[in-house]
């Protein structure tokens, strides 16, 4: 398991300005037989499920007998770090001293109570976002291209938190990934939240101009109404062909309180329909990820 004590620093190299020098032979997206998959849960906007997803997906596979690495990026607080029910670390032991190459990834990790592995988020985040650094889109590619060819890597799934907004961490998890997910609540007019995402997409696969590609996994229906399914066909029914759509979670009190207490569904409520649903969403994403 990963050390939780202080974490033990390395020296920051040199100043990168050519992204091209972030992508070492054999990094991470350019090792075919690496096993681990490395997937990112993106959202334009709050209030969709985004870190609800990442965290309750993460623990199905981890009941599931598989390691995971959930990684918080968003700098605000709202995120993964904290509906798990760790404290907000100091900056030189958050995914901050990662993206600032202070601190190894592999130093930072801690082991929450619902089994899986977390890099946590920290406020001073925010500020990374204004560096003059024409790398900084590539930061987490570069720590995980290191981490992932290490015997500390003992994941088979890494997820990413994104925020709930387009920056420049969406950019470093989309760019450090082998799959994207994009939840979304089955509301009149998705589509005008969602052109964003796929400018965001399409910017992320021409920084990866040779490497291998960014797949769009689906879209995972969140916080669906049982009593409003014809409106949630129709809305389903005029998201952007070619995208799949995943199997839905349902709207479920359990679901909501969970955060509140620390705790991912598998905790709160195992035999719950909402535990079931991401059992089989997640059963849905390994099938797919050969």
């Amino acid at each position: 398991m990963p050390d939780q004590g202080q974490p033990t620093f390395v020296a920051a190299p040199a100043a990168l300005t050519d992204p091209a020098s972030l992508l070492p032979a054999g990094s991470l997206l350019a090792t075919p037989q690496r096993t681990t998959r490395v997937i990112a849960v993106l959202a334009e906007k709050g209030g969709v499920g985004k870190t609800t997803t990442a965290i309750n997906l993460a623990a199905a596979f981890v009941e599931a007998d598989h390691e995971c690495l959930l990684i918080d990026m968003d700098a605000q607080g709202g995120g993964a770090t904290g509906a798990l029910g760790v404290r907000t670390p100091p900056a030189e032991c958050s995914v901050l001293a990662v993206l600032l190459e202070h601190a190894l990834l592999s130093n930072v990790i801690v082991r929450t109570d619902a089994g899986l592995d977390l890099v946590p988020s920290n406020f001073g985040l925010a500020g990374l976002a204004f560096m003059a650094d024409l790398a900084k889109e590539m930061r987490l590619r570069a720590a995980l291209s290191h981490f992932v060819n290490t015997p500390d890597c003992v994941y088979s799934y890494i997820f990413i938190d994104c925020p709930p907004r387009l920056d420049v961490f969406s950019v470093n998890a989309l760019v450090a990934a082998d799959v994207v997910l994009i939840p979304i609540v089955p509301e009149p007019l998705p589509e005008l939240t969602l052109g964003d995402v796929f400018r965001a997409i399409r910017h992320v696969r021409l920084l990866r101009a040779g490497q291998s590609t960014l797949e769009i996994k689906g879209f995972i229906p969140n916080r669906v109404n049982r009593r409003r399914e014809a409106l949630t066909r129709d809305v389903l029914g005029r998201l952007p062909p070619g995208v799949p759509v995943l199997p839905a979670i349902h709207d479920s009190a359990y679901i909501s309180r969970a955060p509140q207490f620390g705790k991912t569904i598998f905790q709160l409520a195992p035999n719950s329909t909402a535990a079931e649903e991401y059992r089989q969403l997640a059963r849905e994403i390994a099938n797919g990820s050969h």
